[in-house]
């Protein structure tokens, strides 16, 4: 008996509309050129390049963005892959494949939000689509942005790791009942160590890791789109 090899989808997502920033295409695009090559399959999500965003229902391209969420649960579905590489783009490139690799491990899995900001913020506070998605992750915002979770993760299952700013939005009113835990710059300036301990006390099967630039240090790394504000 043979064993299957696991399957390893490279998403390429180069959406920019989600913080209205055009340059991520480029940036997307270079990421992948920048990535070690893999032999598994690989995938490139259809953006549209049009720069003419409105706000609907106070998100802006809110429709084009639902339209590149399904695209790439579409990309996602057709492989069945048993992990995924995502490159992108801004932070709502990850709508699809967090929630498709929580319901796939059927909640078994821990995510480690390694960002700068919490991107937990809802319409009514933000209209960029790039802050929300984690809070559409967990089951809150826009009703059709919920709706492609279809097993949304549980406040215990994250730890925000690097968070250092916007840190109230992690008490907005949608928010105010969660409890998250935090590894803060000064907890893992020195080693990693808070990190493995909460991922040894929860013992998920899987770990999920969001890993946002901005998180970097701006003294070494001042090319960051932060960096210029």
């Amino acid at each position: 008996m043979t064993n299957k090899e696991d399957k390893t989808l490279r998403l390429l997502m180069p959406q920019w509309q989600g913080g209205n920033n055009p340059p991520y295409v480029l940036g997307a695009h270079l990421l992948n050129w920048l990535a070690p090559k893999t032999n598994g399959p690989f995938e490139e999500v259809p953006v549209d390049l049009d720069a003419n965003l409105e706000k609907e229902q106070g998100i802006v391209g809110r429709s084009v963005l639902l339209k590149q969420a399904r695209s790439a649960k579409s990309l996602i579905q057709k492989h069945r892959p048993d992990r995924v590489i995502v490159l992108g783009g801004d932070c709502g490139v990850e709508l699809a494949p967090f929630a498709y690799l929580n319901e796939k491990y059927d909640g078994d899995t821990a995510l480690l939000w390694v960002d700068l900001h919490p991107d937990v913020s809802i319409s009514e506070d933000w209209p960029n689509h790039h802050a929300h998605v984690l809070t559409n992750l967990m089951g809150i915002g826009d009703k059709e942005f919920v709706a492609e979770v279809p097993r949304p993760f549980k406040p215990e299952q994250v730890l925000f790791v690097g968070l250092n700013d916007m840190m109230e939005a992690l008490h907005s009113k949608p928010l105010q009942n969660m409890k998250f835990d935090i590894a803060t710059p000064d907890d893992i300036e020195e080693d990693s160590s808070k990190v493995l301990q909460w991922l040894d006390s929860r013992k998920p099967s899987k770990v999920i890791v969001h890993f946002d630039l901005d998180v970097l240090d701006l003294r070494e790394f001042r090319s960051l789109l932060i960096g210029e504000s």
